[in-house]
């Protein structure tokens, strides 16, 4: 404390009659900081944590070194305060996990402000507690000049309060941002380029965070998408968006020598690419799995993956492998011959059950093994 005080007293700023009460107060403040909590404020931290917040041990140990709990007052407080909310103690575990801070805050001016406002507006007890756990740093932003306009714009993109409403902790990545530096020029860049409101609306829900990438890099990604011939009116290209924002520089080039030396041409990659985004988002073991499986086990050629790339997306242990072999089976017994490959994939659960397997359970009684049980049959893979 003392070397504190040599070095803050020798500042011009607060030396001689500058120095007062603020400056003590927030040299306590700074000491407090500096200092490390004692063993019994430690204690009581860690104890608190776990026995009041849902924390576990490990975690609150974690937390302990960057919170320090004198009293529980406070703490009492915002807890109690959530409680009355609706905030389960799974809920309150997440606040309080990514943001410890809260349970310093002033549970009447501060937090309990921002709970009414969300609920005035429409936001369910439920909804709210997965909105507040999910991104606890909302309850940090002002009300009046971020929460309450951010709420309204939102409101403005979505058409309507029942939409937000329905959708709000997908929305939960923007409450809190600036939207005239960090939106408003991406959703500019949307308009200018023709991408109809229920594009907009659907962006929004399906990767708020796209919404806040840089702008430059942003109107850069909706340009290289319209080049290559997105439909920027259709959904693929959200997805297409998405795909984009998704991916460094460095892992679309990876991904496009991973398609290339398993087969498909550059066109190829980017028809795909357009028929199904998310081919450029499943992992390059699941790609060399996928296309391996289907070139050397069923005999398609690449260029057939390429125009059915979501055949990639597919499970081959929960979907792709069971259904083949069934069909196999069906078709060694002459119950099923005439069938297409795609069709059988592409299927539903529900549809695959009652027409292949429910249907033929006491013609072919095998088929249910062949199905439920996953087993793999060699020799029985369907053969295009």
């Amino acid at each position: 404390m003392l070397h504190l005080l040599r070095r803050i007293g020798g500042s011009p700023w607060i030396a001689g009659e500058r120095f007062s009460l603020c400056h003590l107060r927030l040299l306590h403040d700074f000491a407090d900081r500096a200092l490390p909590p004692s063993s019994s404020s430690s204690e009581l931290t860690v104890s608190y944590l776990v026995n009041s917040c849902g924390l576990s041990q490990s975690v609150a140990l974690s937390l302990a070194k960057r919170i320090n709990l004198k009293t529980t007052e406070n703490a009492d407080s915002i807890l109690a305060l959530l409680r009355a909310h609706g905030f389960a103690t799974s809920h309150i575990a997440s606040i309080v996990t990514k943001s410890p801070r809260i349970l310093f805050s002033d549970a009447e001016s501060n937090i309990k402000s921002k709970l009414e406002f969300f609920l005035d507006v429409g936001v369910s007890n439920d909804s709210l507690a997965k909105l507040i756990s999910a991104i606890p740093s909302i309850l940090r932003c002002s009300l009046e000049k971020r929460l309450m306009p951010n709420f309204d714009m939102l409101k403005t993109i979505c058409g309507s309060d029942k939409q937000l409403l329905a959708n709000i902790c997908k929305f939960a990545w923007l409450l809190g941002r600036n939207f005239e530096k960090e939106i408003f020029p991406n959703l500019k860049t949307l308009r200018d380029h023709g991408v109809p409101p229920s594009s907009i609306v659907k962006l929004s829900i399906m990767a708020p965070q796209v919404l806040l990438r840089n702008p430059a890099r942003f109107s850069k990604s909706v340009v290289n998408l319209k080049e290559m011939g997105f439909d920027l009116s259709a959904v693929y290209f959200v997805s297409g968006l998405k795909a984009v924002w998704m991916q460094s520089n460095s892992s679309w080039e990876r991904k496009l020598q991973l398609y290339k030396s398993l087969g498909w041409s550059a066109e190829e990659t980017i028809s795909a690419f357009k028929k199904f985004p998310f081919c450029m988002m499943i992992s390059d073991k699941k790609i060399k799995r996928g296309i391996n499986f289907f070139v050397e086990s069923v005999n398609c050629k690449p260029s057939f993956l390429a125009k059915q790339p979501i055949l990639l997306c597919f499970s081959l242990e929960k979907r792709i492998v069971p259904r083949l072999n069934v069909m196999n089976i069906l078709a060694s017994k002459g119950l099923e011959k005439n069938f297409s490959m795609t069709t059988i994939l592409y299927a539903s659960e529900r549809r695959f059950l009652e027409k292949y397997v429910v249907k033929y359970k006491d013609q072919a009684p095998e088929v249910i093994l062949a199905y439920k049980d996953k087993i793999d049959s060699k020799g029985l893979m369907f053969n295009q």
